[in-house]
């Protein structure tokens, strides 16, 4: 076998086998309710506008809490036709799932409050909630408080909305609705999640990060580096790997974690135009007023994606951190209304939403969150690079790294030709970009952490788990044949006429001196049954006679008698039969249709027959086509087994 084609298929058993058909890769893409009052038509975004198939999960932001009657309720006037809107997309995307996302600025810390601060406030939210969820066809509830104030009181409003789903009655085929929360990148706020009881409650736990840096902070920072960048040495922790890990660390098993991406740049003021790298001085806006807004958004502080791939005159410099594995681009934004302020932009692209999409998979984590649809070139028509570039890319990526995502570090090439995690150099020891300093394994994109080995035990049980499918199915399909084989007609029964009766015995033949019609000849023909198979007679060496034969063979000497003990394996055995079985004919008697004996063999289907209790120390080893039956006529003289042997056959022995 071609070992390309060999690889390709443990790659996709061990997929298969560890993810049991379900943990689907999450893709998931935030609607935001208020782009649908941009003006610009490449900025303006409707419901209409979003492509279900490349999203697995759509969340709508956002409701907003009802402090009064401890609910949800709707923030724009249209929000309620919105949702019907976009839940309908689940007609074209049966596996669509579309929660709805509570929180954001629209929310404050006063109205979580309210509904949190004891049990019986968050269990009366919590209620209230399922049923607005429902009603509006929801799959799921997100919650984004990303600032909580009391860990009590967050941990209580989780594990009440987590209660409430449980409680539910499902009706109608309906699933259980999804708990999923947003969390902060910031360590020092880690510990209000209560990180143990989160994970319990929550289905998926989405990490917000981006927004390290922006318009408010006093040096050049990349908002959303993948990793940490060598000009910030004291901020190791702003990065996305280093938010990924410390949630690992704090015990959030990686199938529950989802990395969120941004198609929108963070801009920040430059004091020189010399001064463009991460970690030199920026000049903060104090105010929104005093933010570098978006060219044709207008929106505070960020430019959207289709925006900055506009920005490629002489004014503007892009540059890639190959370390940090993101990009930014600085220049004079020669607007009327900035008074050419240099400006400088961090933000992703199709590279760096490549390296993002690989380090999701090699991390195994639950898949990406893509902040937000509005903010990609969603029509087309901005960047030259087709309807919803990054998204598109993020699911490229993903559907060509099914090795690396979900069966720890097996080569990417054993599932084709993709652009997947890279190998550390052997020469020097160390780890290209995207890799990080003491990572172990032949990939150093593999952490060293036990979470991130290959799961040895696991494979195996999958792959003995196949080959025991295989083989029952391989069981069967012999089962079935024979079955068919033997319930086949003969061409002389087909014919209407009755079959022969052939006997393979492979030694001397022997000339039959009885004449089988006298058996039957007196039995009318409309009352032979008829059968498909005979004997399958093997020769045996033959034994030395103990015991006179009886009078049918009285007047052949005992020597010219040509004894075979045959192993019969016998099945539908016709009438006439019994008339050439002619050995040791004792004890054993018919009287009419009533046998004398109790029955210890049976043929399968057809005649039946009995053995004396002189025979009672063979019955053990009778196994083959003979078995226990009722009582039955037998339209033969006699029928006996064979005379004791030395060697006890297995199965019954007939002499012919």
């Amino acid at each position: 076998m071609d070992p390309g084609k060999l690889s390709t298929f443990f790659c996709l058993l061990c997929f298969v086998s560890l993810t049991n058909g379900q943990n689907k890769t999450i893709i998931g893409c935030y609607y935001t309710n208020w782009s649908q009052y941009r003006g610009h038509p490449a900025a303006k975004f409707l419901p209409v506008n979003i492509n279900a198939s490349l999203c697995t999960h759509v969340y709508y932001m956002y409701a907003t809490i009802d402090k009064t009657a401890l609910g949800l309720k709707r923030v724009e006037t249209n929000d309620e036709s919105y949702y019907f809107s976009i839940t309908k997309l689940k007609s074209t995307n049966p596996g669509l799932k579309v929660l709805l996302t509570v929180g954001g600025g629209g929310v404050s810390a006063d109205k979580w409050t309210a509904v949190s601060y004891d049990q019986q406030q968050a269990e009366n939210f919590s209620q209230n909630a399922v049923a607005y969820l429902r009603q509006h066809r929801f799959d799921g509830f997100h919650m984004n408080w990303r600032a909580p104030t009391s860990r009590e009181n967050y941990i209580r409003i989780v594990e009440a909305m987590r209660s409430a789903i449980d409680k539910e009655k499902l009706v109608d085929g309906r699933e259980r609705l999804l708990m999923s929360v947003v969390v902060s990148h910031e360590r020092e706020r880690l510990l209000l999640f209560s990180p143990p009881q989160l994970a319990a409650a929550a289905d998926y736990i989405t990490i917000a990060a981006y927004d390290f840096y922006g318009a408010w902070s006093n040096k050049l920072g990349h908002h959303t580096p993948l990793y940490p960048t060598d000009a910030e040495p004291s901020d190791t922790d702003k990065s996305q790997h280093s938010a990924v890990q410390m949630w690992l660390d704090a015990g959030i098993h990686h199938d529950k974690l989802v990395l969120s991406v941004a198609a929108f740049g963070r801009t920040q003021k430059m004091n020189s135009s010399v001064q463009n790298r991460p970690g030199d001085p920026a000049e903060p806006a104090l105010a929104y007023s005093s933010t570098i807004d978006g060219l044709i958004t207008e929106a505070p502080g960020a430019f959207t994606y289709f925006e900055l791939c506009n920005l490629e005159n002489e004014n503007w410099t892009h540059v890639f951190i190959e370390y940090a594995g993101v990009p930014y681009v600085y220049g004079l934004d020669v607007r009327e209304d900035v008074a050419d302020q240099l400006v400088w932009i961090s933000h992703d692209d199709i590279q760096s939403l490549t390296e993002k999409a690989h380090y999701a998979a090699s991390r195994r984590l639950a898949g990406i969150m893509f902040w937000s649809l509005d903010n990609d070139d969603f029509t087309g028509t901005e960047c030259g690079q087709g309807k919803y570039p990054l998204l598109t890319t993020i699911n490229n990526v993903l559907s060509e790294d099914i090795c690396a995502f979900r069966t720890w570090g097996l080569s990417c090439s054993s599932c084709g030709d993709c652009k997947g995690p890279r190998p550390c150099d052997s020469d020097s020891g160390e780890c290209p970009r995207g890799c990080l300093p003491g990572w172990s394994g032949p990939r150093c994109d593999l952490p060293s952490d036990n979470e991130s080995e290959f799961p040895l035990i696991p494979f195996l049980l999958g792959v003995a788990g196949f080959a025991a499918l295989l083989f029952i199915i391989i069981l069967v399909a012999i089962c079935c044949h024979r079955r068919r084989v033997q319930d086949r007609p003969s061409e002389a029964e087909n014919n209407g006429e009755m079959p022969q009766m052939p006997v393979n015995i492979s030694k001397q033949k022997h000339n039959r001196s009885r004449d089988m019609s006298s058996q039957i000849g007196n039995q009318p023909a409309s009352s032979k049954p008829r059968y498909d198979t005979f004997a399958d007679v093997t020769h045996r060496p033959e034994i030395n006679r103990s015991r006179d034969m009886s009078s049918q063979s009285a007047n052949q000497p005992s020597s010219s008698m040509p004894h075979y003990d045959a192993l019969a394996d016998v099945t539908n055995r016709p009438e006439s039969i019994a008339s050439h079985l002619y050995d040791d004919l004792e004890d054993v008697r018919t009287d009419g249709n009533q046998v004398s004996k109790t029955p210890v063999l049976r043929v399968e289907s057809g005649a039946y027959a009995d053995i004396s209790e002189a025979t009672s120390g063979y019955n053990e080893h009778i196994s083959g086509g003979f078995v226990a039956g009722n009582k039955k006529h037998f339209p033969a003289t006699y029928l006996t087994p064979a005379p004791r042997m030395t060697a006890k056959p297995n199965r019954l022995i007939l002499s012919v």
